[in-house]
């Protein structure tokens, strides 16, 4: 049985992950699944939950689509990441700490898709399971594998970024010491899931260029619109 570790000092952490298209540091972001433990004035636990999914503008590795299944043809017609920053710094803003299990390829790859928006990523401290589960000595150290000791397995053969977001909140709580239930979160849909038509025969070229610059059109006039108002201009 494994003993309780040292608490971080978070009291608001936010518990992360990222599927991606790859491994490499050109690879992008596909989807993102957030869970935020908020303490209420009475001592009892909240949870705060999101589910993005994006269009990386690229096509994902064999291995990296057979992990999260999202192929090519879902993913273009999927929202570009720079719509959702704000979303995310949002969620992020309440939170003392980020957790993730392999939070060098989780917050490193994060961190990557802000400077392309040219956004700072929130200056958070970060703990990483997967670091706590090798100082332990576990062998493997996967997350699968830390939750299974647990008790706890993913419902599919693929990965769900909030899925496994929550198995990552499962265990850095448990081995904290602190009984706090997570939720199950295999079904949630993301909140910005856009429809898919059916798939030609022959996909079509991308059309990123046009797609990141009509998203940046969309991004200064909003921009634009705020200033306006905010001015009070008539």
């Amino acid at each position: 049985m494994l003993d309780t570790i040292t608490p971080a000092a978070f009291r608001c952490p936010v518990f992360l992950d990222v599927e991606a298209t790859g491994l490499r540091s050109s690879d992008r972001v596909v989807s993102l699944g957030m869970l935020r433990l908020d303490r209420l004035e009475d001592g009892r636990p909240h949870w705060a939950t999101i589910s993005l999914i994006f269009d990386p503008l690229k096509t994902s590795q064999t291995e990296a689509l057979r992990v999260h299944g999202l192929d090519d043809w879902t993913l273009r017609h999927q929202p570009l990441f720079g719509a959702h920053i704000a979303d995310i710094v949002r969620f992020l803003e309440r939170a003392d700490g980020i957790v993730c299990h392999n939070a060098a390829f989780d917050i490193g790859i994060l961190m990557r898709a802000f400077q392309e928006w040219h956004v700072d990523f929130p200056p958070l401290p970060a703990e990483c399971t997967l670091d706590l589960a090798r100082k332990r000595g576990l062998k493997p150290a996967t997350l699968s594998a830390c939750a299974e000791r647990l008790g706890l397995r993913r419902q599919g053969s693929q990965h769900s970024a909030l899925e496994d977001a929550a198995l990552c909140a499962a265990v850095w709580l448990k081995w904290h010491g602190q009984d706090v239930p997570v939720p199950a979160l295999h079904d949630v849909a993301y909140v910005n899931w856009q429809p898919v038509p059916l798939r030609p025969r022959t996909l079509p070229l991308r059309r990123n260029v046009w797609k990141r610059a009509q998203l940046l059109h969309d991004l200064q006039t909003r921009q634009e619109n705020a200033v306006y108002i905010g001015e009070g201009v008539s």
